[in-house]
């Protein structure tokens, strides 16, 4: 394996390891979200919509990580 897999590798599981965290664990992001000021949007993570949102940005990210993953390795 050359490094540039290796690093493909390694990032590729830290994306999904975070969007596995986004999708599964959406309230804990929340709480974290809540628990740090925000300086543009301080009330954001206040939102009732927030939850649904953090999980249709790791659904979204599994995708896009799917898709890279299949255009990896079908050539």
């Amino acid at each position: 394996m050359n490094p540039y897999q290796l690093l493909f590798t390694l990032i590729t599981t830290i994306a999904i390891a975070f969007a596995c965290w986004l999708v599964f664990w959406t309230n804990s992001a929340v709480k974290f979200a809540q628990s740090r000021p925000a300086r543009r949007n301080p009330n954001l993570a206040f939102e009732p919509w927030y939850p649904t949102w953090l999980r249709f940005e790791g659904v979204w990210m599994f995708v896009m990580i799917a898709f890279l993953l299949s255009c990896r390795f079908t050539n």
